[in-house]
């Protein structure tokens, strides 16, 4: 059985690659497609992560 990711996970997870270096701050994450594929999502669901990534101040 596959892992099925909300939004809210992924933030979570995108979160913590800025808060570990993975990402910085100023830095572009990448492509929608690319980060749809690695959690098998929709584009919908990507953007809603998109969304309260802003609302944490980090996208």
């Amino acid at each position: 059985m596959s892992t099925r990711y909300s939004a809210s996970d992924i933030a979570k997870r995108l979160a913590a690659d800025v808060h570990s270096g993975k990402y910085r701050p100023d830095e572009m994450f990448p492509p929608e497609r690319e980060i749809c594929e690695q959690y098998g999502v929709g584009r919908n669901v990507i953007r809603e992560a998109m969304t309260v990534l802003q609302g944490m101040g980090l996208a």
